[in-house]
């Protein structure tokens, strides 16, 4: 069941970045940018659901730790030897105590802030000794067990079991298999990350003279089945503006209102590869309000 609730939002943060890079190649920056969102919104929790998970297991640890009896009676001589061989406590505050024969003399403001932040530290200390020192003396107890004489005594005549060896072509090949994943995750994450910024970077266009290019657009919302041409208009001003293509603006095109929000244009030159690549993701991830549109059709052809 811990798996389980491992494995779910893991599984939800890989779509969402999986979909952050698709949406950055279709120059869909908006919806990149919200599965962008949700991919660190799913990291957040994964992470949280890790801490707190191994918070639970090293609180379980301490619980059994602290009820778990000592084995033999070994470990009790043990750790009452580790016990009286500790230095004795030392009397960090003895000062705070009344003294015959001294006379301290402190400002107001001094005193009052000298008792807060001895108190503090007293208290701190007291919990520090009631529970690290216990925790740590039987921890230390029980790796000194191990160095106690065998049941059997030293003559026992069982030969103890002998020690487990890897074989070493099996090694070689772990070894072989482990550089093998390493260097081909190195070079997917390096021709991924290449792929992804050569899809998204500006880059000029070579556009081919004597053509033309051809665009259908189908528009939706409430706006449009009121007034089509205005909402195609803003929609169209905005893609085509500078962010889409830099410095340079498009012609006029042809535009040919079809039926239930469907527009044909006609642009007299080659936008370019790129450019098309740009204007139809916009044209896609683009919300208006109440409009919104989806591209039918985008492809290039002869000048008539």
């Amino acid at each position: 069941m811990r798996r389980l609730a491992l494995a779910v939002p893991l599984a939800i943060g890989l779509v969402c970045g999986a979909y952050t890079i698709i949406y950055l190649v279709r120059w869909e920056w908006n919806r990149a940018i919200i599965a962008g969102l949700f991919f660190v919104a799913v990291e957040l929790v994964f992470v949280a659901m890790v801490v707190v998970d191994r918070l639970r297991a090293v609180e379980a640890r301490l619980d059994d730790l602290a009820a778990r009896p000592l084995p033999a009676p070994t470990d009790t001589a043990v750790r009452d030897a580790i016990a009286d061989a500790a230095p004795a406590p030392r009397d960090h505050f003895g000062w705070l105590r009344d003294q015959v024969g001294r006379t301290s003399v402190f400002l107001p403001i001094l005193l009052g802030a000298g008792v807060v932040a001895s108190s503090l530290a007293w208290l701190v200390e007291h919990v520090a000794r009631a529970t690290l020192s216990p925790v740590r003396e039987r921890r230390l107890a029980d790796r000194l067990g191990g160095l106690r004489p065998p049941t059997g005594g030293f003559l026992d005549a069982t030969p103890p079991p002998p020690p487990k060896r890897s074989h070493p072509v099996r090694r070689a090949l772990v070894v072989v298999g482990v550089v093998v994943l390493a260097t081909g995750g190195a070079l997917g994450t390096a021709a991924g990350i290449d792929f992804v910024a050569d899809r998204t970077q500006s880059r000029p266009d070579t556009r081919a003279a004597g053509v033309e290019t051809h665009i259908e657009i189908q528009l939706y919302g409430a706006v449009v089945a009121h007034d089509a041409e205005r909402a195609f208009g803003h929609l169209w001003s905005l893609c085509t503006g500078p962010d889409v293509f830099r410095l340079r603006g498009l012609p006029l095109p042809e535009v040919e209102h079809g039926p239930h929000g469907r527009f044909h244009l006609e642009v007299p030159i080659d936008v370019g590869e790129q450019a098309m690549d740009r204007l139809r993701g916009c044209l896609n991830d683009t919300t208006l309000d109440k409009v919104r549109s989806r591209v039918v059709r985008m492809e290039t052809a002869a000048a008539d």
